[in-house]
């Protein structure tokens, strides 16, 4: 009799491209986007029933709402093969999306931030690598297991330890524990960290940086720092490419000792054949997100356009605005018009004043008359609580004073047509004739 040891195939580490057929990939693309919206809408509903119920809840983010949701899909119904192709592909749309965020980065706080970051990174390098590497020692794990280990906890998840795998010839199933073992505690730190983060008090900044340096897999790192906060994913994101920035060094180094062992290829020698070596295993997104970064910073993109990076509309405008300005007058009396209308009606409202604006499309009513009064079973103390409640209950949105320094303020937007502008107005009328003492 004979016995016949198979090694599991080979992970797939990473996103990839599997097709050449690019209908393959719409499916389950379209699959993702629909999580992600679905993701978003349950925030919204969530925070939505909360008000109506006056419950002091926290803020779930959208992408714990997408997790949930995809573990959900995952473990009832699974996923069927027709999605799969366009699923594989979520990691180069993160990528995508890191690049793109470069946008909100300054090059000087990047910089500045990975430099910091440089530093913490290498003591966690030294720390946890060693760390990993005693205790696979202690428990017995082959060496090159707790080389994988090492490097993906040390440096970069799943993409180190698939980029180390040929590179110091590991197994395929010290791969895929390896790949098991980060994934399970990049979970753990998923639903862990942002709980722990709050818990002592930790400011955006802070817990952009413990999430950056801890969080193994890409993946984990952006969803963990965006669960806490919109700031703290952005910084986790930034210092976590500063790790990814480093694979390429710690792979040759882990390479060329087992090299000396003669269990892994030689490295050619030679600077340039070590500068290719790190070449090929850099992240190359890594250089995206600081080519954008540094666009933005040469003043080449618009605040506006930095907000939303593929809003081509603003070029459409620059196109309409660069030919005949017969128009300008027209529209200059149209807001006008807009501007005094606003503006009278408001003060025909009891307990609100407003003066007329000189410029932009803006007018600043107080309504300090008004708070502290009793309006639909509420008594706003402030211009925030009188918006939110202008909002739930005249569908009109106001941007309160707190935003801009003046409290007991409304900024109000007439840069609409005449019937929304006069529809909304009457709505506030209406509202806010109710109020009482």
């Amino acid at each position: 009799m004979s016995a016949v040891v198979t090694e599991p195939a080979e992970p797939a580490g990473e996103a990839s491209f599997t097709s050449r057929n690019i209908l393959e990939y719409v499916p389950g693309v379209l699959l993702l986007v629909a999580i992600g919206l679905l993701g978003k809408y349950a925030q919204v509903w969530w925070n939505s029933l909360a008000h109506q119920q006056h419950w002091r809840v926290p803020d779930i983010e959208y992408v714990l709402w997408a997790i949930v949701f995809g573990l959900l899909v995952t473990n009832t119904v699974g996923l069927h093969r027709v999605f799969r192709a366009g699923v594989q592909t979520y990691e180069f749309w993160l990528k995508i999306g890191i690049v793109a965020l470069g946008v909100r980065f300054v090059l000087g706080d990047v910089v500045k931030l990975g430099g910091i970051s440089l530093v913490q990174i290498l003591v966690d390098m030294a720390l946890a690598g060693g760390i990993i590497l005693a205790a696979a020692h202690f428990f017995g794990l082959s060496g090159k297991l707790g080389s994988l280990l090492a490097i993906g906890t040390s440096i970069c998840g799943v993409s180190a330890i698939v980029a180390s795998k040929g590179a110091i010839r590991a197994r395929n199933s010290d791969v895929s524990y390896a790949i098991a073992a980060i994934l399970a505690l990049g979970a753990v730190a998923l639903f862990t960290l942002p709980v722990l983060g709050h818990a002592i008090g930790l400011t955006d900044h802070e817990f952009g940086l413990w999430a950056g340096l801890s969080v193994d897999n890409t993946a984990e790192t952006t969803a963990t720092g965006y669960l806490y906060s919109e700031q703290a994913g952005k910084i986790a994101v930034l210092v976590k490419s500063t790790r990814n920035a480093l694979i390429g060094f710690v792979v040759l180094g882990f390479a060329l000792y087992w090299a000396s062992r003669g269990e892994a290829d030689r490295v050619a020698p030679g600077l340039r054949a070590r500068a290719l070596f790190i070449w090929d295993k850099f992240p190359k997104f890594v250089l995206g997100f600081l080519a954008v970064s540094a666009i933005a910073t040469a003043g080449w993109l618009s605040k506006g356009q930095t907000t939303n990076v593929a809003n081509v509309s603003q070029r459409a405008a620059l196109a309409a605005v660069s030919g005949n300005l017969d128009d300008v007058a027209m529209m200059r009396s149209a807001f006008d018009r807009r501007r005094l209308t606003m503006v009278s009606m408001l003060n025909d409202i009891q307990g609100v004043e407003c003066v007329v604006p000189e410029g932009a499309f803006y007018c600043y009513p107080s309504v300090k008359g008004l708070l502290g009064r009793s309006l639909r079973g509420q008594r706003p103390a402030s211009s925030a609580e009188l918006a939110e409640i202008c909002i739930n209950e005249a569908k009109v949105a106001a941007v309160p004073g707190e935003a801009f320094g003046a409290p007991g303020y409304f900024r109000m937007s007439y840069a609409l047509g005449d019937d929304d502008l006069v529809e909304g107005v009457s709505r506030l009328a209406s509202l806010f004739g109710e109020a009482q003492d």
